[in-house]
Formats: structure tokens, sequence, C-alpha cells
């Protein structure tokens, strides 16, 4: 119920409104992990429910993604510096999970594996398009843990080693 130019009421500028925006989204992912990761057994089943917890935000959010990737860096220098500490913690946790998994792995390549997964969730939704990668949101969980846990030997879920197989072609 609010013009357009109302919200200058409350805000400064755009800037301060990603800001305010992306906050909130970070606020909601940190209560969402912590729900999921209070209720693992493991730091697998921890891993595992990060993932679901990630791309069903992603999918969910998509809009505010999209507008996160695109306008981060018109964010006010000090919002965005605590933005990315907030994501780098969110990193070092799972990279954390990931290195109790898989014996030998390095924080350095952990860090490696979990930006590469993630980095899957906004690519494939580009590639695909939003209702396909909705679609696909199984399909894409499991190519995340196929980054993520291929090195460990562990399998993946579902019978399959590597289930990593978007069908793109039939999702159009």
């Amino acid at each position: 119920g609010l013009p357009a130019s109302g919200i200058y009421r409350y805000f400064v500028s755009k800037s301060d409104i990603l800001a305010a925006a992306f906050h909130r989204a970070a606020d909601r992912l940190e209560t969402a992990v912590a729900a999921g990761t209070a209720a693992a057994s493991d730091p697998e089943d921890a891993l595992r429910s990060l993932v679901s917890i990630y791309v069903d935000l992603s999918f969910s959010q998509r809009e505010l993604m999209s507008v996160y990737f695109a306008e981060l860096v018109n964010v006010p220098d000090a919002s965005r510096a605590d933005l990315r500490l907030r994501q780098r913690a969110n990193v070092e946790q799972w990279s954390s999970y990931l290195q109790a998994i898989c014996d030998g792995l390095s924080a350095a390549d952990a860090r490696f594996l979990m930006y590469a997964a993630i980095n899957l969730v906004p690519d494939l939704g580009v590639l695909l398009g939003t209702s396909a990668a909705q679609q696909q949101a199984e399909n894409i969980h499991r190519c995340m843990l196929a980054v993520l846990l291929s090195r460990s030997g562990q399998r993946l879920g579902h019978g399959e080693d590597a289930p990593c197989t978007p069908t793109i072609g039939s999702a159009h």
C-alpha cells in the first residue's frame, strides 16, 4: 500500500534499500542454517541439510538472489563488507563439515569446493531458466553434493555414485 516514492521516507537511497534487503536475506539464511545444522546427526547430515537449504532458498528467493549478484557493488562499503564477512563465515561453517567428512582435505580445498558447489545454483538457474531450474532443483542439489562429496568416495544417495545429470533439453 506504499507508493514507490514513499519508501524514501525510510531509506536515504537505493543502496540503503538494497543493503536492508540483503541483510534481511542473510538473516533468513543464517536462521535456516542454524535450524538445519541443529537437527543434523553428523557432519554429512549437516552438509546435506545445508545444501538443501541453499538450493531451496535460492529458488524461493530467486529474484532477490539475482538482484544480490547484480547489485552488491552498489551497496555502501560498510554493509558490503559485513555481508561478505557473513558469507565467508557461512562458507567456513560448510567447509568445516566438509573437512570432517573428507579425511585429509585442506581448509583451502574445502573452501574451493564450497564455492564451486554454491556457484552451481545461480549458474544453472541462469542456464536453465526459472521454471526449468525449479523443476530440476533435486538434480541441482545432487550436483552440489557430487562436487562436494565425490572426492570423499562417498555414495551420493539414490543408489548413484555421481547423479549430476540435469536434463536440460527436456526442461524447456
